[in-house]
């Protein structure tokens, strides 16, 4: 291995940077997409074993809403832990008032439809609780690259020294440790995760 710690301590993050360049991408293209879709007569619930991925669904009592609800598709949305998207989610409220609303995204088969900011009543939720929502959406959709990268980072300086068998670069390491801030970054990133 000829290259220096620093450069591949700079390539991994830069690696990791395409990952969230593309959620954001994603982000982007999700926000325009949706649209407010009010449904009545429908309760909620959720599967899943408690404080992992819980998939919480949006069902009608009857058969008078939507063809692609009509037709039993799914609308299941994962959340998990106790993030604050999952807090944020109403089923009380929505089974109490039997309407919901949502952002809908339909699939392009029209076989499924994923809600975001669900709200009961005939009212969407807040621009902020939608953006809340989609990116604990992403988050848990990369959360198994984002915590691989995660941890690939914190091994990264313990993976060179076995590289270079024999010769001394803890030096190297630390100095690069020392001036780069990534290590934040990385922290940041799974906070993220683990709060929105």
């Amino acid at each position: 291995m000829n290259m220096s710690f620093k450069k591949i301590h700079y390539t991994f993050f830069a690696l990791w940077a395409v990952v969230w360049v593309f959620m954001a991408f994603r982000f982007v293209a999700i926000i325009n997409e949706v649209k407010p879709l009010t449904i009545h007569d429908v309760y909620t619930d959720s599967s899943g074993p408690s404080g992992v991925v819980k998939g919480y669904y949006i069902k009608q009592y009857h058969h008078g809403g939507p063809a692609l609800i009509r037709r039993g598709s799914d609308t299941t949305r994962d959340y998990a832990g106790f993030t604050l998207a999952r807090l944020l989610y109403p089923t009380s409220r929505i089974n109490n008032a039997r309407t919901v609303t949502f952002y809908a995204e339909i699939a392009a088969d029209h076989k499924s439809i994923t809600h975001f900011a669900a709200k009961a009543g005939t009212k969407p939720a807040s621009k902020l609780r939608l953006v809340i929502d989609i990116i604990d959406h992403l988050l848990l959709k990369f959360s198994l690259l984002n915590t691989a990268f995660f941890i690939g980072s914190t091994l990264l300086g313990d993976i060179y020294k076995r590289f270079k068998k024999g010769q001394d670069v803890g030096a190297e390491v630390k100095e690069v440790y020392d001036r780069s801030n990534l290590q934040i970054v990385g922290m940041f990133a799974l906070l993220m995760m683990i709060v929105i």
